[in-house]
């Protein structure tokens, strides 16, 4: 049974509660969201994230995780000091796991919701962080696998970093390329149908691994097909580069779908 003190807060209110306490966070968050530094991607994260509480306001655990709820008191606190103190992001990190401790307390399962938190910290505006720190990286393993595709296919293509070099033609893997934008997709679809189906956090890892991978193949692949068709070995309209690109992360989405939905709902 519910004690007093849980029966007359609900877990509505505990949420709502710490939504209040972690007021800097929002602000931070508003601002980093408008103010042009970042795209504002993370809104449907957070949107999806809203939407799944929504959904499961009728299945709450009877009473709470106390553990959780504590560890949830915890980073609300370094939350609000850090964003403080230290910096907004580190705060903004905190919030989420916050967040996430407090949803799992409350859930049925009295677990933490891992595809929940992921949504959560997807919502996060770090987009433009992503592409400084993973662009070149990306940028790098998309042109290594464009090479060994090529090499598979009888082109001999040289790769400098970034550059693919063929009989003349150097073509280069820019930053919208980099499959950054692809891959926080492919991360959000996986987040989200694992959290609607309330994947267990072992499945959902599995999930995760198996989705980046997908993303980064699929990206490969799209890049495959512009290098021919900027060297001139795949005569194709102009406006089918951008078509690629849909078809790519198409196909993408429905393997990601495919490996989310295999096999019996896991609470």
């Amino acid at each position: 049974m519910w004690s007093a003190v849980d029966r007359r807060l609900g877990p509505g209110v505990l949420v709502a509660l710490q939504i209040v306490a972690l007021w800097p966070f929002w602000i931070w968050y508003a601002r980093r969201t408008t103010d042009g530094s970042d795209e504002p991607w993370g809104v449907v994260a957070l949107l999806a994230a809203a939407a799944i509480l929504w959904l499961r306001r009728g299945a709450c655990a009877q009473p709470p995780n106390p553990v959780l709820l504590a560890i949830a008191g915890t980073l609300t606190l370094v939350a609000v000091a850090a964003a403080a103190a230290i910096a907004p992001l580190a705060g903004a990190v905190a919030a989420v796991g916050a967040l996430g401790c407090t949803v799992g307390a409350i859930h049925g399962t009295r677990r933490i919701d891992w595809p929940w938190m992921a949504l959560a910290a997807l919502a996060l505006p770090v987009v433009s962080s992503l592409q400084f720190y993973l662009g070149y990286p990306l940028r790098w393993l998309t042109a290594g696998a464009t090479v060994i595709a090529l090499g598979a296919a009888g082109m001999v293509v040289d790769q400098r970093g970034s550059m693919l070099s063929w009989m003349g033609h150097d073509v280069m893997v820019d930053a919208p390329c980099s499959g950054v934008h692809m891959l926080w997709a492919g991360m959000f679809l996986a987040a989200f149908v694992a959290a609607l189906r309330r994947m267990a956090g072992a499945r959902f890892a599995r999930l995760l691994a198996c989705s980046a991978v997908v993303v980064l193949a699929a990206n490969a692949g799209r890049n495959t097909a512009l290098f021919l068709q900027e060297v001139g070995s795949l005569a194709l309209p102009a406006w089918t580069h951008e078509g690629i690109g849909v078809a790519s992360f198409a196909f993408a989405a429905a393997a990601i779908l495919r490996l989310a939905t295999r096999g019996a709902n896991e609470a």
